[in-house]
């Protein structure tokens, strides 16, 4: 029997709305955006994927780390790789900050291997984490994040 090594945990989209933008006509319209959060345990080598896409939205993606951090501590999954490689747009600095100190509050005890484009990444949200006790490291090429974090 064929058994699977990834297994989908579950996915989010969270649907919300951009400020006002000019159309072609001259009207103003409201961007209806997207941003999803999917979740994936790899039980060969033990480890979660939580992959996010879109435009990023603060509170939908720190909501979900008691999600991870319950699932990460029931099944003695300490390695967590964070895929921000879909992103639209880099966080502003405020976000980067307060997301590095909810790392450090709700994932305390999981290494994480953060993975983004270069073009994004200015390592701020890992400093913060890594300065509250974080094991944590970012970077820009996903076999070497998984080779880190699994290592």
């Amino acid at each position: 029997m064929k058994t699977l090594s990834e297994t989908k945990l579950y996915k989010a989209v969270f649907r919300h709305f951009a400020p006002l933008v000019s159309s072609k006509k001259g009207k103003n319209t409201t961007l209806d955006t997207a941003f999803l959060i999917e979740t994936f345990y790899n039980n060969k080598e033990n480890y979660v994927s939580f992959v996010c896409k879109g435009d990023f939205v603060f509170d939908k993606f720190v909501n979900e780390f008691d999600k991870l951090a319950d699932f990460c501590h029931k099944n003695n999954c300490r390695n967590l790789l964070f895929d921000m490689s879909g992103l639209n747009s880099p966080l502003p600095d405020w976000d980067r900050f307060k997301t590095g100190e909810a790392i450090a509050d709700k994932l305390m005890g999981i290494k994480l291997a953060s993975f983004s484009k270069a073009s994004f990444t200015n390592g701020f949200t890992i400093n913060v984490a890594f300065n509250r006790g974080m094991d944590i490291k970012v970077f820009t090429d996903l076999e070497e994040a998984l080779k880190w974090l699994l290592g």
